[in-house]
């Protein structure tokens, strides 16, 4: 099927809908059954729930800047980039509108681009490899619908990454070096892990040798660079981010990923016969999915663009397992969205999971309407049945 934008921003506005409907009906039933003592919290009982945890360092520098004092045993908000509460910053100011309301908007907002750009993306995929061809609306429901969303909807920086990686993505695809370029420099600025677009990058290079594309990719660190010398002209530590980093609070250093993949079973197991399934426990089990992944992007029948995908599927889950610490490592992983075009693939024909995503869940009889035609959104994310004409 030709890659239509008005169809991609229907199913990415339907996906939307229903996981932030999923997700907001997950939060009240949290509150109720399964309090959460977070050490910091807002006091508004609507925003709370999506305002927790690391939040609370997000809204400090939107309030009271950066600060930072040097050393390893403190935490200070240095270790998170300044993108994402910039941008939070400015539009409260336009706005006149609180910060943690503005950075819900936002978050949110970038979510439903990123999901509609998604679709768009893999549906132009599909043109041009049959592999591709029928996965579009599998890819963004298991985007939409991860394990891990509340983060997309929450004052963190996932939804507008995401965003970024995928417009960076489509400009590489479309030649656009610079805007590669550009959009990577802006990801780099929201996350160190923005770098890891310089692999595919990189890759793409040695198959097309444009200057442009060298250009591309020497503004990828960009946002990095620019932080680096805020960091600099303020603290006179342009690395004080990392410093900060190896705070008690999160205990991250440089480490050698396999390793931590050597420690991570042990790990679960030892969370889960001491009761706590937190942090090493529950992030544990993301990896064999996201490596199971890696593996059916990359094999000598694929095609450079999935090749691509696959480079930076590595390079992005390297970062989080090269910081010598599993904790929040689903989060990390889930803006990595080559994954969920391989769990879409492994979806196609599965007739337990078509029972279990269509029927169990009650979608296969939800009528959509709009710029989706009349249809079943059971046979959009699932079934295999021919679109009605």
């Amino acid at each position: 099927m030709e890659a239509s934008w008005k169809r991609s921003l229907g199913v990415g506005t339907l996906f939307f809908l229903f996981s932030r409907l999923w997700v907001f009906l997950a939060i009240l039933a949290a509150a109720r059954f399964l309090p959460l003592k977070a050490p910091w919290s807002l006091d508004n009982p609507l925003l709370a729930p999506l305002c927790r945890w690391d939040s609370g360092w997000y809204l400090d520098i939107i309030n009271n800047g950066y600060h930072y004092a040097g050393g390893q045993q403190t935490a200070f908000n240095v270790a998170f980039f300044p993108l994402y509460p910039l941008s939070v910053k400015l539009l409260s100011q336009a706005t006149h509108l609180s910060a943690p309301l503005v950075g819900l908007f936002l978050s949110n907002l970038f979510l439903w681009m990123a999901l509609a750009l998604f679709h768009f993306l893999v549906s132009e995929e599909s043109e041009k490899s049959e592999k591709f061809e029928g996965l579009a609306n599998r890819a963004t429901f298991f985007l939409a619908f991860f394990p891990t969303t509340v983060f997309f909807s929450s004052l963190y920086t996932e939804s507008l990454f995401l965003l970024l990686t995928l417009l960076s993505f489509r400009a590489l695809r479309k030649k656009k070096f610079l805007l590669f370029g550009l959009f990577g420099g802006l990801a780099s600025g929201t996350r160190l892990v923005g770098l890891a677009l310089a692999l595919p990058g990189l890759f793409a290079l040695l198959q097309e040798k444009k200057p442009r594309l060298l250009i591309g990719l020497m503004l990828l660190p960009l946002g990095l660079f620019l932080y680096m010398t805020y960091l600099w002209l303020a603290f006179r530590d342009p690395l004080a981010f990392v410093q900060a980093s190896q705070a008690p609070e999160w205990r991250r250093s440089l480490g050698i990923p396999w390793l931590e993949l050597l420690k991570a079973p042990f790990l679960s197991l030892k969370g889960i016969f001491s009761g706590d399934f937190e942090g090493s426990c529950v992030n544990f089990w993301f990896l064999p999915l996201f490596g199971t992944a890696l593996f059916s992007l990359w094999n000598r029948e694929n095609s450079g663009d999935e090749r691509s995908y696959s480079l930076y599927l590595i390079a992005g889950s390297l970062v989080p397992l090269a910081s010598n610490n599993l904790d929040s490592l689903s989060r990390y992983l889930m803006v990595l969205f080559p994954a969920y075009v391989a769990m879409a693939a492994w979806s196609k024909g599965n007739r337990l999971f078509r029972l279990a995503a269509g029927h169990r869940l009650g979608l296969a009889r939800l009528p959509v309407r709009g710029p989706l035609q009349p249809r079943l959104l059971g046979r959009l994310i699932i079934l295999e049945v021919p679109p009605t004409p």
